[in-house]
């Protein structure tokens, strides 16, 4: 069973919570994969990202919306040009300093 790709994140299938597929398009799929921040990361052809990870302006329908008629959440829809932006990360890089 594939499990949401992005860091210290458990979401699987079967939660209620949507899953998608990285994007196609290669300028898209290279953006998903930069804001992962996972060093030397390639998703495979069956690697997802859950709903977690984007915000609600990405969503075709927003989430709450989605909820108050009943739609399956699970079959929300991004927008053509969503990119994920929520993550949790890391311990190590939420102590490195920037400079």
């Amino acid at each position: 069973m594939v499990m949401c790709s992005a860091f210290n994140c458990n979401t699987r299938p079967g939660q209620g919570l949507a899953m998608f597929h990285y994007p196609k398009d290669p300028r898209l799929r290279k953006l998903w994969i930069e804001k992962l921040k996972r060093k030397n990361f390639s998703p495979s052809n069956h690697g997802k990202l859950c709903e977690k990870h984007f915000v609600e302006t990405d969503f075709v329908v927003s989430r709450e919306f989605a909820k108050s008629i009943g739609f399956d959440q699970k079959k929300l829809r991004l927008k053509d040009d969503a990119v994920p932006s929520i993550f949790a990360l890391p311990e190590q890089q939420k102590k490195t300093p920037c400079h």
